[in-house]
């Protein structure tokens, strides 16, 4: 479903089974600015009798009562099943005795570049399919499965146009990488990919940040302030665009409520922002281009143009 749910074109399909990921305030002229206003919104995807996946930890009142009106069924994160991380693996479990599913107990399952929470909302939802899926083939797709435009690291290939704008070798450049990451919800996600990635780096981390004025871009900034050493804020077009300036100011007074120092600069496009992280940064450093759909789309067309 491309926003919401219950308005949304896709919606026009009648489905078999719904799965609802995650919940957090986003798209609030279209869909409500609470989580329960919002929840009724993604809510209007269900069916009556039809089994609904929930990933979703917190899951709001309005979707359970909803869910409750046309005599779903249920199959809820924590109520109904949980999974644990480990180190090297992580484990899916039902906690219902009485549930009829494919698997009471998946352990050893490989860790994959998708938020862990959405892999295990899948396996929830394979659990309830009318047709068979093998382990092997859940645990190979676990291997494989990525999400462009989450954490996407670019590939050298990629970068040709890239290496050429700002004259050096495509292997001289820093570690690009991609998010259109732009809720809350998102951020934080980023921010722990963010933390894996700088435990085992010495390089500096690099932002190129443009975020829409309609967005929460305080929600997004605070959770990823104390991972980037240095921001190059830039302004995105059309309607919905923000300058990059203002984006600047907020993140300083992100900077102020949490008692750090900020090191950035603002600019004009997202391709003066691009050409100014790189310049200052060396190959052991990352660049992460983030903020939004526009900022990921620009940053792309300039690289592979």
């Amino acid at each position: 479903v491309g926003l919401g749910g219950r308005l949304d074109a896709t919606n026009i399909v009648d489905n078999d089974m719904a799965v609802i990921t995650s919940i957090d305030i986003d798209h609030t002229d279209f869909l409500g600015s609470t989580r329960e206003q919002i929840g009724f919104e993604k809510a209007g995807i269900f069916r009556a009798n039809k089994p609904v996946i929930i990933g979703e930890p917190n899951i709001p009142q309005s979707m359970l009562a909803h869910a409750e009106t046309l005599g779903c069924q249920l199959f809820c994160r924590h109520l109904d099943w949980h999974f644990c991380q480990q180190e090297q693996s992580w484990t899916w479990q039902t906690t219902r005795e009485d549930e009829k599913v494919r698997w009471n107990l998946l352990a050893d399952l490989p860790l994959c570049q998708i938020p862990l929470a959405n892999a295990a909302t899948a396996l929830a939802a394979v659990q309830k399919l009318p047709f068979e899926i093998s382990l092997e083939t859940v645990k190979k797709s676990l291997l494989e499965v990525e999400l462009t435009g989450r954490f996407q690291t670019m590939k050298p290939a990629s970068l040709t146009h890239l290496a050429q704008m700002v004259q050096r070798e495509v292997e001289a450049l820093p570690r690009m990488i991609i998010d259109v990451g732009h809720n809350p919800h998102a951020a934080r996600y980023l921010a722990e990919k963010l933390t894996a990635l700088k435990a085992k780096s010495q390089g500096k981390v690099i932002a190129v940040c443009g975020i829409l004025k309609d967005k929460d871009a305080i929600g997004v900034l605070t959770p990823l302030l104390p991972l980037v050493d240095e921001w190059c804020c830039v302004t995105l077009g059309g309607y919905r665009g923000q300058h990059g300036e203002d984006l600047f100011v907020t993140l300083q007074q992100v900077a102020t409520q949490q008692h750090l120092s900020v090191q950035g600069s603002y600019l004009d496009s997202v391709a003066e922002g691009v050409k100014s992280a790189v310049e200052m940064a060396n190959k052991n450093d990352t660049v992460l281009v983030f903020g939004s759909f526009h900022t990921v789309g620009e940053f792309l067309t300039l690289a592979q143009a």
